[in-house]
């Protein structure tokens, strides 16, 4: 609680008093004070000069790259460009596949994609998946789609070829691009 002066009596009121006790006159509001809105102005004018420094300092760092700075810069970008080329044809090919695997299986409506793996440098795809087999039960199946996309190798049918395929493709690093395959295998069935 703060005391303040009537403008009538010159008496001491209280901040949460409404009329002044002596007199009567109601308590005088309180004003903005201008020293208040000085330093508030100066203090806003400052915050806006420094964000202005800040924002032309790295305007100006940006443009003044070295050449092998801005070769480096251009070299990122083309392969950030050339990695979103291969993720979208390997995305294009695996949905390919594995809508051609759904319909050999014996459920195609039991099929469901567990894992498609574009595999880095040759661009084969390595796919593991489930379907239900001739009894009702859950089978785990694998298949590699060649990096050229025209050998097809599935593990229940191809035995030998398949394992030398997988193995030749498969235990490399690879990007999985599974869910985007199911989403895309989801929009084209729709």
């Amino acid at each position: 609680m703060a005391l303040i002066k009537c403008k009538e009596c010159g008496n001491d009121i209280s901040t949460q008093a409404k009329t002044c006790p002596k007199c009567g006159a109601p308590r005088p509001k309180r004003s903005i004070s201008l020293r208040r809105i000085l330093i508030g102005t100066f203090l806003l004018g400052l915050t806006l000069i420094v964000i202005g420094n800040i924002s032309s300092h790295n305007e100006v760092q940006s443009t003044a790259m070295t050449p092998a700075q801005r070769a480096a810069q251009q070299a990122e970008q083309k392969k950030h460009t050339a990695y979103e080329k291969f993720r979208d044809e390997s995305v294009r090919r695996g949905a390919i596949m594995m809508a051609a695997l759904k319909k050999t299986a014996r459920n195609p409506g039991s099929f469901k994609l567990a894992e498609a793996r574009a595999i880095e440098g040759s661009g084969a795809i390595c796919f593991t998946y489930r379907a239900q087999n001739g009894f009702g039960g859950m089978n785990i199946g694998y298949a590699v789609l060649s990096a050229d996309g025209k050998t097809i190798k599935i593990q229940e049918q191809d035995g030998d070829a398949f394992v030398k395929l997988w193995n030749k493709e498969c235990t490399k690093q690879g990007y999985d691009y599974t869910d985007e395959i199911k989403q895309l295998i989801s929009m084209v069935e729709k």
